[in-house]
């Protein structure tokens, strides 16, 4: 016997996403929280040039009022009845301690924390990964999170961390642990605390070259995944220091800059970093937003990545009319888009969008948006073969699984769609209905992302 699936209806996707996506329009754009908003400079950027090199050193960052913070945080999840020669030691000297999972950390995955209730009195870190405790992997000192006043930051001592290929390279954690309500488990989140630093001149002053880290592979110069600032002055601070996407080609004081790093070939680190005028002709992009006005929808940003190398890698803001860029084909990897009355913002966010070829001297327009659902059935059995495919019918008793797709007029396609008022960030879950032949409803239900 067989069940024809007549109707599959994802309601909230619908509502939010009819209609969404005119032209460019407003924009209004979001920063982490407790991040002061967008044009306020701590640091001001170095002066244009032709040529710099800088020699690189590393940095361990400390908390101290001032420094450098990567403002971004990883969590892991982890077993809480996990248990190891560390988590033994820690455990016969600590009566009230939490494990603590980073998997990044070669032999030391697991850290602990002591507290008390809700009162953290120590970070247990194995340093040296050998399995033992000693007196100076117990931290005791940390402060109040400049940016969460429920959560202490606690900054690790410098360590040797183990790379995916065998390297070893130096490298500085801050664990930030947080309690909320009447919980009495601790909230960890992990992030970087530590960076490489360069000085180098223009025209007599100086100017200093960070590159930052992306999560904990020890790498500074993977190009379109690190970031990096480019400062005046001797020493880079400034808790929101200006920071953007480490790219092959970067464009600073409005020139373009092709950027290689050079490694050690000893340690594997890197040791100096070149920024060289780039001479590539440049062309103009205008990238569009397709919306009914009554939307107030508009582009919060986009990603374009070089489409021969990734590792190419610029940002648009939504507040620009149109974009220099050196000529060449570029895709449109990814963006956020925002949308709503004033009192009630939306927000959406879209990925794998088209090419587009920057001419010399030429300027091309691209839009995207009008983006439209369908949703996908498939056995559930099948769902992680590549022999799955899409049907309307299936044998009675046969498990479905449902994947609705939002897609826009370039192939763009829409992600998770969110609501915010008043700064609470809320994710809209999807409403699906199905319907039997007859029109009678069987299946009502919220999903979960996943």
């Amino acid at each position: 016997m067989k069940k024809t699936l007549i109707a599959v209806v994802v309601g909230v996707l619908l509502v939010v996403g009819a209609g969404l996506l005119v032209r460019l329009a407003g924009v209004r754009g979001l920063r982490p929280r407790g991040q002061p908003p967008y044009g306020t400079v701590e640091a001001a950027l170095a002066p244009p040039f032709d040529r710099l090199e800088f020699v690189m050193a590393y940095r361990g960052l400390t908390g101290e009022e001032g420094d450098l913070q990567y403002n971004s945080y990883w969590g892991f999840g982890g077993d809480r009845n996990a248990g190891n020669s560390f988590i033994e030691a820690v455990r016969a000297v600590a009566a009230n301690t939490t494990p603590v999972y980073n998997p990044r950390f070669k032999g030391a995955e697991y850290a602990m924390i002591e507290h008390e209730g809700s009162k953290v009195k120590a970070l247990y870190f194995d340093l040296n990964a050998d399995g033992k405790l000693t007196d100076n992997e117990k931290i005791t000192s940390f402060r109040k999170s400049p940016g969460n006043p429920a959560a202490v930051d606690i900054f690790t001592p410098d360590f040797q961390m183990e790379t995916e290929d065998g390297r070893k390279v130096m490298f500085r954690g801050m664990l930030q642990v947080a309690f909320y309500g009447s919980e009495d488990q601790p909230n960890c989140m992990w992030s970087p605390a530590c960076v490489l630093e360069g000085q180098s001149e223009v025209a007599g002053q100086p100017v200093t070259l960070v590159l930052y880290t992306n999560g904990f592979d020890g790498e500074f110069d993977r190009f379109g995944q690190g970031s990096y600032s480019l400062l005046a002055g001797k020493r880079a601070t400034g808790q929101y220091a200006p920071r953007q996407t480490l790219s092959k080609i970067i464009s600073h004081q409005g020139r373009f800059y092709q950027v290689s790093a050079v490694r050690d070939q000893t340690t594997g680190q890197v040791a100096r970093v070149v920024l060289e005028k780039d001479t590539t002709p440049t062309g103009t992009l205008r990238l569009r937003l397709a919306a009914r006005s009554n939307t107030n929808a508009g582009l919060n940003n986009a990603t374009l990545k070089g489409r021969d190398d990734d590792g190419i890698h610029f940002s648009i803001s939504g507040n620009q009319e149109a974009s220099t860029l050196p000529a060449g084909v570029y895709v449109v990897s990814s963006g956020y888009i925002r949308y709503g009355p004033d009192d009630e913002s939306w927000n959406v966010s879209f990925a794998n969008g088209p090419q587009v070829a920057v001419e010399p001297n030429q300027t091309v327009d691209l839009e995207i948006g009008e983006p439209k659902m369908t949703v996908a059935a498939v056995d559930a059995a099948q769902r992680y073969s590549g022999q799955a495919e899409d049907k309307t019918v299936f044998a009675k008793g046969t498990t479905v699984y449902l994947s609705p797709k939002v897609t826009g007029k370039t192939g763009e396609t829409y992600g998770r769609f969110a609501r915010i008022m008043k700064n609470n960030y809320t994710e809209v879950k999807p409403e699906v209905e199905i319907h039997d032949a007859a029109g009678k409803q069987v299946v009502s239900q919220t999903l979960e992302y996943g």
